[in-house]
């Protein structure tokens, strides 16, 4: 008992003498703070995804971007203080926050090959999901600075006394920190000309260049003024005028085919999880030697009898839902900016205009599928909200006998999607091949698979699979890249069989069938587009015109099965002519081809398309042949573009920004 007091005695004394008093030192507080914040500001440079050379000698040269990012740390530990009235809290919080807000950037700079966004934040916890699943893992370098920011912080805390601040002092200081902190936040961080001042190395068009170059703090802040769409509000617009543009478009014909009546064919839409021609990477060779042979048989055959051109996507490795987005809505991205994280969690909040609505004011039925979780973007909400009148998720799946690899298998879905036609069309059939023509209502489907989800570096995703590609002489891969190749290829073949499966069965119903099929993007093949790299394919945003195209470039096929050919006679003369076009018009380039009435906002897409078919947000073109020649940027109105062009982009931005935000959409009655 006389040991244990003496030494529960003992520990107070020594920690008493080890124990730095400045209490007495009113700056005492103040000078950690300081320290702290220039130590956690240098502490954020090291987790810049890029060469640490470049990255000093970028600071040296412009020493405001360091300045600036000192600043908002600093800022942020006095608003710490002032609340909790503790140094080694305000200097631990704010130096932690910073340091893994920088550190979340740079995994999904080498997950994505984009920075973390603002509006990444809606996303919560999916983001985290996605990078758990990935390969990438947080460095041994950036784990020893977050363990030194603690053990830093708790000797503040354990060895030195410093003056405590009265409630009315840490009032005042408080409320001088956070005013001190907004005006910064307009004066600093979302000042144009001051932002635009930090010069840009390398690409000025690539995000994350601009990210490394501006800082992370500096960028990430500079770009939460666009989480506020009013901001986004295009020029000349008003409700009023809105209307004006649409009742316009809404009086005669829209151009293009002209099929009287619509003979009003099922529809299906299938959006291929990262589907992609790898082929088209020459240093790959499938010449059918060792059996590697074509992977995508099928869809090579159906791009000679297809409706066919190059498909341009908004989103690389990522994003599937901004896709969707413009091919179920007629809207772009590129109307507004590329900081949307998730268009379906930012631009559908409510019941809203679509094509599942024009399908159903011709008498369709519709389903949603997808066989992931319904949560993940939303899609529990927003495919109502866009008017399916059904969505079938994983749950209608067996979760462990449907798997291929991570995912619910595209074989899986598309019987399920055959069993779901059948039902919804009364489509019979033996051994599930297609039979009678069935009598329910012309069936409209968007489906959306999973499988072949990245990442694809991360081993051996279908356990050991044989060799399915080989490479010219010059070429070797690291692991990591064969991996990543070989993984895909195993997913695409797989598609591509499934695809196969699926036309087959339609070629033999006897009611017309339309399938529209399309990947969502390019899949992301290593970090940092590393194993296109190492396969010498010209792809990446530091690159030229033709090598950032490449980052967004597929193909889309708009297929009919022999019952819809033989009531569709123009359908070979649409056949005949490839129509390259960005996603926003792939939805209703389909219903203008089968002849359904459009609606005044779909025209007015309808007629930009014959003169911007490919508009993105980094470039456009107003030819739609493959390999069409494309124009770096965006065809701002009134800038690099004639005086009609120019007239319909600005009409389509204020159209497309009212259909959003200010249309009151009534579900009982379809408004166009």
């Amino acid at each position: 008992m006389g040991i244990d007091r003496v030494s529960s005695g003992t520990i107070p004394l020594i920690h008493s003498k080890l124990k730095l008093d400045l209490a007495s030192r009113r700056t005492a507080p103040h000078f950690f703070l300081w320290l702290g914040a220039a130590a956690a500001t240098i502490a954020t440079f090291t987790q810049t995804p890029d060469v640490y050379r470049e990255v000093v000698g970028h600071i040296l040269d412009n020493p405001q971007v360091f300045l600036y990012a000192y600043i908002a740390v600093l800022l942020i530990s006095y608003i710490i203080y002032f609340a909790s009235g503790s140094v080694w809290l305000a200097a631990g919080a704010s130096s932690i926050f910073v340091f893994i807000m920088c550190l979340v950037n740079k995994m999904k700079v080498f997950l994505r090959g984009d920075p973390f966004m603002p509006s990444d934040i809606i996303l919560g916890g999916e983001v985290f999901n996605i990078a758990a699943a990935s390969s990438i893992r947080i460095g041994a370098g950036s784990i020893i600075i977050i363990i030194m920011i603690v053990i830093c912080c708790a000797a503040l805390g354990f060895f030195v006394r410093f003056r405590r601040e009265g409630a009315a002092a840490r009032l005042i200081g408080g409320a001088l920190s956070v005013s001190l902190a907004v005006a910064s936040y307009f004066a600093i961080y979302t000042n144009d000309s001051i932002y635009a001042s930090i010069p840009v190395r390398n690409n000025a068009y690539n995000m994350v260049n601009e990210y490394n170059s501006k800082g992370f703090i500096v960028a990430f802040l500079h770009h939460t003024k666009n989480l506020n769409f009013g901001a986004l509000r295009p020029e000349g617009y008003s409700i009023e005028r809105a209307q004006e543009i649409l009742a316009k478009y809404g009086e005669g014909d829209v151009g293009g085919a002209d099929i009287s009546p619509p003979f009003l064919p099922d529809v299906i839409f299938l959006m291929s999880e990262a589907f992609w021609d790898i082929t088209c990477i020459p240093t790959l060779v499938f010449d059918g030697e060792g059996g590697i042979g074509d992977p995508i048989p099928v869809f090579h055959r159906l791009t000679q009898t297809s409706i066919t051109g190059e498909f341009y996507a908004d989103v690389y490795g990522g994003g599937t839902d901004t896709t969707e987005y413009g091919v179920l809505t007629g809207h772009s991205v590129a109307n507004f900016n590329n900081d949307i994280a998730s268009a379906f969690k930012f631009l559908v909040r409510r019941d809203t205009d679509s094509i599942v609505r024009t399908f159903a004011a011709n008498g369709y039925s519709s389903v949603a599928m997808h066989p992931g979780y319904p949560w993940f973007y939303n899609r529990q909400n927003v495919y109502p909200w866009l008017g399916f009148d059904e969505f079938v998720d994983i749950s209608a799946f067996d979760e462990d006998a449907d798997k291929s690899g991570n995912y619910i298998s595209d074989f899986a879905m598309t019987e399920k999607l055959i069993d779901i036609y059948e039902e919804r069309t009364g489509v019979g059939g033996a051994g599930g091949v297609g039979g009678a023509g069935g009598t329910g209502a012309p069936f409209f489907c968007f489906a959306v698979s999973i499988q072949n989800h990245g990442p694809y570096d991360a081993g051996h995703m279908y356990g050991e699979i044989p060799k399915n590609y080989l490479t010219t002489p010059e070429i070797t891969l690291s692991i990591k890249g064969d991996y990543a190749v070989s993984n895909y290829i195993k997913g695409l073949r797989d598609a591509d069989e499934s695809l196969g499966r699926l036309t087959d069965y339609l070629d033999a119903v006897e009611r017309p069938a339309v399938l529209v099929f399309f990947g969502d993007h390019l899949p992301g093949l290593g970090s940092n587009f590393s194993a296109y790299k190492e396969l010498g394919y010209p792809i990446g945003y530091d690159g030229g015109l033709n090598e950032k195209s490449n980052i967004f470039r597929g193909r889309y096929i708009i297929w009919a099965n022999g019952a819809a050919r033989a009531v569709w006679p123009e359908y070979d003369e649409i056949k005949s002519k490839q129509r390259g076009l960005s996603a926003g018009y792939l939805g209703i380039y389909t219903m203008e081809c089968i002849g359904l009435e459009l609606g005044a906002y779909e025209k007015m897409v309808s007629q930009l398309r014959g003169e911007l078919p490919i508009y993105h947000t980094l470039f456009y073109s107003a030819d739609a042949y493959d390999g069409a020649e494309l124009s770096e940027g965006a065809p701002d109105a009134g800038a690099q573009s004639g005086e009609l062009l120019s007239e319909m982009l600005a009409e389509y931005k204020i159209a497309q920004y009212y259909k959003i935000f200010d249309d009151k959409y009534e579900s009982e009655e379809v408004v166009k």
